[in-house]
């Protein structure tokens, strides 16, 4: 690491960029702080190296520059940085921009999600919204009601200090993640070694791509600014960027939503109190099981998952142990446990029965693992899953080298519906989704372009207080392109779907949509939920994901 004085950043300070036509130059008053040259691993570990900032009174939290990390995220872009008299800077990407104020510690932009986009490495200029990148749906058009929405993060108030030397604005790492993360996983970690860029969903996690990666992490101690600024970094992400699905017991219970995480746990009482107290600790085997505790009153089904469970190995031995003997303990001795415990549990207990008997019923129907059924005149698509997409599979057969991917969610019910549509006996089809967990909204993309001409989803975004309708593009004759011809697909088939208990995320919204154009739905009440879910990091690198909106 480099070492550098106050005055050596004061000198720095006074010599770059003056405001354009008023001489104003900005000056620093940040602590001292030393440079870290760190790796950049994406696929692998890679010779790009980027600047990392370790202020003198939050030693073990690394900063980086907004504009390094705009760069870094986006290779090729570059974020404009320009200041603007008080301590404020202009800040200016591909598509959007924002103004950060130092003396203020806040972010402000008309549409933060501009801003933010990373999105335009799945398809070229498009806004931030939800694309995995299968080759055969592609983002068309999206509207906004209203069209701007102005949103501030304020950073004061959870302690999270702005930087700036007039030629960048520094943020803590883990807060530029958390801003910057989306639904096609963009987001990076930092395990005191490497950062590691996730690019895209089909990417192995950091740990699955370095097999060192939580080395320089699990330690027994936390450093204490570090263990600190985690529970602030915590607060501000789950305030900002958490989905609100109505299911967590925090949201049902205590307010979750106006009065952010840590006036919930405070409004908690006991619970609460030992919950923020075990996320601030400095010992990591306490540390974990806080976040299992937070886990327990924010869980919404499957698509939040904050707990994180170390990994085994014998350099894991005694936190595991800790970790597994602090468990036992609160589930035995502390009373305030129990309620959120089982409410936290009950739809996982509830949805794993109707799963279970399900699978039974379905299996002895339909065949075990069978994916298409007919019966009089009417033939049964059984998807189990959204979530597989063969994206090289796609990409041979559009080459002509392969045949339809059908082990893919989509080639699934596109076989199907081709089998269904070619006998002359059937002309009723039903997709049975009620054991869907769901997945990737490219796949019901596809099927709704199938069933109803067109493909479109609303959502609410509760964060920037806007509607978004978001229509996609998507290749109906499988030739491997968009054009015309696309609209002469039909289909002579009269549709249902099936549904049950078990039927969630991007399977519910399926039924959702489906019900809203007057297809039939059969079955019984969905479990909810919808599809969208963002990775992100914590401060120590630790990988978990939340529903977001």
């Amino acid at each position: 690491m480099i070492k550098l004085c106050r005055a050596c950043i004061l000198a720095a300070a006074l010599s770059v960029l003056a405001f354009a036509g008023c001489g104003n130059t900005y000056k620093s008053d940040d602590p001292a702080y030393t440079v870290k040259e760190t790796p950049v691993f994406r696929k692998e570990l890679t010779d790009e190296k980027v600047q990392l900032r370790f202020y003198e009174d939050q030693p073990n939290v690394p900063y980086m520059g907004i504009a390094a990390y705009y760069g870094m995220m986006l290779p090729g872009s570059k974020m404009k940085v320009e200041y603007q008299r008080g301590g404020s800077f202009l800040l200016t990407s591909k598509l959007g921009s924002a103004v950060a104020d130092l003396k203020k510690e806040t972010l402000t932009s008309d549409n933060i999600a501009d801003f933010t986009n990373l999105m335009t490495q799945v398809q070229k200029d498009m806004p931030n919204v939800y694309l995995d990148g299968a080759p055969y749906v592609r983002f068309e058009e999206a509207s906004y009601e209203p069209e701007t929405s102005p949103v501030t993060f304020a950073f004061a108030d959870y302690g999270i200090d702005l930087r700036g030397d007039g030629k960048d604005v520094y943020f803590p790492l883990a807060t530029l993640s958390d801003m910057f993360a989306d639904l096609s996983y963009h987001y990076s970690s930092y395990n005191g070694v490497n950062i590691y860029v996730n690019a895209d969903k089909d990417m192995p996690t950091a740990p699955e791509r370095d097999e060192h990666y939580y080395e320089g992490i699990l330690q027994m101690q936390r450093p204490a600014d570090l263990a600190e600024f985690s529970y602030r970094e915590t607060c501000f992400a789950i305030d900002h960027f958490y989905g609100y699905t109505g299911l967590g017991f925090l949201e049902r219970e205590e307010n979750l939503q106006n009065v952010g995480l840590d006036g919930a746990l405070e409004d908690l009482g006991e619970a609460g109190t030992l919950t923020k107290k075990l996320l601030k600790s400095e010992d990591m085997a306490e540390y974990l099981v806080g976040r299992q505790h937070l886990q327990n009153l924010v869980s919404d089904g499957e698509n939040t998952l904050l707990w994180i469970t170390p990994p085994e190995g014998s350099q894991y031995a005694e936190i595991l142990e800790k970790y597994s003997n602090m468990q036992d303990l609160t589930k035995d001795g502390m009373k305030y446990y129990e309620p959120f415990t089982e409410l936290g549990n009950l739809w996982e207990r509830e949805t794993n029965e109707n799963t279970q008997a399900m699978a039974e019923r379905r299996n002895a129907l339909y065949g075990e693992g069978a994916t298409y059924y007919t019966e009089g005149d009417t033939a049964v698509c059984i998807l189990n899953s959204f979530s597989d997409v063969d994206y090289e599979g796609w990409r041979a057969y559009f080459d002509g080298e392969g045949g339809l991917p059908v082990n893919d969610s989509f080639g699934v019910v596109v076989d199907a519906m081709n089998k269904a549509n070619a006998d002359p006996n059937i002309c009723k089809f039903v997709l049975d989704i009620s054991s869907n967990a769901g997945g990737s909204n490219d796949v019901l993309m596809g099927i709704l372009s199938l069933w109803l001409g067109e493909s479109e989803v609303t959502c609410d975004n509760v964060r920037e207080g806007q509607t978004r309708t978001v229509r996609y593009e998507v290749d109906r004759n499988l030739d491997g392109r968009m054009d015309e011809a696309d609209k002469a697909v039909k289909y002579n088939l009269q549709f249902a779907v099936l549904t049950s208990g078990s039927t969630f995320a991007c399977a519910n919204n399926c039924a959702s949509i489906l019900e809203d154009h007057g297809i039939l739905v059969l079955g019984h009440r969905t479990a909810g939920g919808s599809c969208a879910v963002v990775k992100y990091a914590t401060p120590e690198g630790f990988l978990v994901q939340m529903s977001s909106d």
